[in-house]
């Protein structure tokens, strides 16, 4: 399937643009520019078929990054749910745990907080997603606000890299650590976005 999109040509024939290129642009439009890699040429909003991990996704409106919208194939459509914290001032406190409602594909977790979190190389938070049911992390290095920081109402991704598949009833960690004297977590809200694949 060709991912390729092909400009108007004013230098090139009639045949040449009628003929080939806007065939071939609808072809990649009708397909969603279908491919294990993403297309060449993107722009804001575009549509990817990602055939390697049978998602679809969407260029975001800065035309920086992909966004999943679900998967191409199989009987789930994504969910998102939010669940409130409550504010975390030490790293002492319950870890978040959540229990897979269905075989799934975890595609994202984002944490949501009130008050800026600045970064601080001495004074900073670590996150790690595990898989307690089969002893597995899901990022295969933990987050840190050791250098990005934490913005007000901005969401810092905890995007698992690996073991995203889980199974029903799988337990689900979310663990927080504080390093340092690590301003307060204001409000923090976890964003899941999962699909099922069952």
């Amino acid at each position: 399937m060709t991912q390729l999109w092909y400009p108007y040509d004013p230098d090139g024939s009639v045949h040449e643009n009628l003929g080939t290129r806007i065939p071939a642009n609808l072809l990649a439009l009708r397909a969603s520019f279908a491919g294990t890699a993403e297309p060449a040429s993107t722009v804001a909003f575009q549509l990817w078929a990602d055939t390697t991990t049978g998602l679809l996704k969407r260029r975001n409106a800065t035309n920086t990054a992909w966004v999943v919208i679900g998967p191409i194939l199989g009987n789930g459509a994504l969910s998102t749910f939010m669940v409130p914290l409550g504010d975390i001032v030490d790293a002492d406190g319950d870890p978040i745990v959540f229990g897979a409602p269905s075989s799934a594909h975890i595609v994202d977790l984002g944490l949501v907080v009130s008050a800026d979190a600045l970064p601080d190389a001495d004074d900073y938070w670590t996150f790690q997603i595990q898989n307690t049911t089969k002893t597995l992390d899901l990022l295969s290095a933990a987050i840190t606000t050791e250098t990005v920081g934490l913005t007000a109402y901005v969401p810092l991704h905890l995007t698992p890299d690996q073991n995203e598949d889980i199974d029903l009833d799988d337990v689900i960690l979310l663990s927080i650590s504080k390093t340092g004297s690590a301003p307060d977590l204001v409000s923090p809200r976890l964003f899941l976005s999962w699909y099922p694949t069952e």
